[in-house]
């Protein structure tokens, strides 16, 4: 018998790490680091766990026969929680939770500025315009905005080439948050810190001229900084100034409350949502994303539960629909198809 994972874990935060067969981070790893594990994340036991101990049961002279099954942790359905949309747009929330600002002509890389994980946001004015946006040695993905609006994603697997929505011209400001999706797990020799260097690199190109004089700005998700968006979020609920509204396929960052009558563990499910990071009460659980699966739900243990709490999600893609649904299971989709 081979195990490869006894227990399930799950990768808060940023650390989710990368796979890949050569000498750089090809795959992100998943949020939830499931191997078909006998014990789930939250710790409860499944049907794997029960097929090992009955074969164990029938060795005789074991010398240590298993202990009685375990009963499930206990975890609530919390129901549906609507989602508000924060601010005009998603640039407009970060910007206002963005670290000190680095300047070089050209851009700096997050270990530059010693910002190692998560996001940062780069700025530059347009000298000169044009449609074709060109970012070859981009780690890992980049959300473009032009003046703030949408334009699209570059990603260094898929498409580092953007053909913006609408052309750009001289004076217009270029913004594209980069996300570092995780760094290879493995060793792959002395040039790993230079391999796994994330952010803008390179020759970052208009119509193919070149793009200089960036600003780079890392973006604090550390929990007070969060309590400061979903602290703000609450006062102008108080004072009706927002409502909910849904994503409309635009990247923003959403926050919603809910009561807990039992502090249990839940699970959020993201079905509907795209692509980003959450976080109940200012605790970071780590990156959702339902369209390239197979997990759709985040662990949300019990003790970061209290009796009024907040979700606030930051949604890179957008989406159709304004809420999640808490629940007491997981849920990983390891034989569907998904789209990345």
């Amino acid at each position: 018998m081979n195990i490869y994972m006894v227990a399930t874990g799950t990768n808060f935060e940023f650390y989710n790490g990368a796979e890949g067969n050569g000498v750089q981070s090809e795959a992100p790893v998943a949020t939830v680091f499931w191997a078909g594990s006998p014990i789930a994340e939250n710790g409860n036991i499944n049907d794997k766990y029960k097929a090992i101990s009955a074969f164990i049961s029938t060795i005789e002279n074991w010398e240590n026969p298993p202990l009685s099954l375990p009963s499930d942790n206990p975890a609530s359905n919390y129901g549906q929680v609507t989602l508000t949309r924060l601010g005009q747009s998603l640039i407009s929330i970060l910007t206002q939770i963005q670290e000190t600002c680095n300047f070089d002509t050209n851009p700096l890389s997050f270990e530059d500025i010693d910002h190692p994980y998560g996001y940062v946001l780069y700025t530059t004015t347009i000298t000169s315009g044009g449609s074709t946006l060109s970012a070859p040695a981009i780690r890992d993905y980049g959300y473009v905005f032009l003046n703030n609006v949408y334009q699209g994603t570059i990603a260094w697997n898929t498409n580092t080439t953007l053909v913006l929505n609408q052309a750009a011209k001289a004076g217009d400001i270029l913004r594209i948050l980069v996300e570092n999706m995780g760094r290879k797990c493995t060793w792959p020799g002395q040039d790993y810190p230079t391999l796994e260097r994330k952010g803008l690199f390179g020759n970052v190109t208009l119509e193919n001229l070149q793009l200089q004089n960036w600003y780079a700005c890392g973006i604090n998700l550390t929990k007070p900084s969060v309590d400061s968006l979903t602290t703000g979020f609450l006062e102008s609920q108080t004072m009706l100034e927002n409502h909910p509204m849904k994503a409309v396929s635009q990247p923003g960052v959403y926050a919603g409350t809910f009561t807990a009558s039992v502090i249990q563990d839940t699970f959020v499910d993201t079905t509907g949502w795209g692509k980003g990071q959450l976080f109940v009460n200012g605790y970071n659980l780590g990156r959702y994303w339902p369209t390239a699966g197979p997990q759709m739900t985040l662990y949300v243990p019990k003790p970061y539960v209290q009796q009024s709490n907040t979700i606030l999600l930051i949604e890179l893609a957008g989406a159709q629909q304004n809420y999640v649904n808490l629940i007491n299971h997981s849920i990983i989709n390891i034989n569907d198809t998904f789209v990345f």
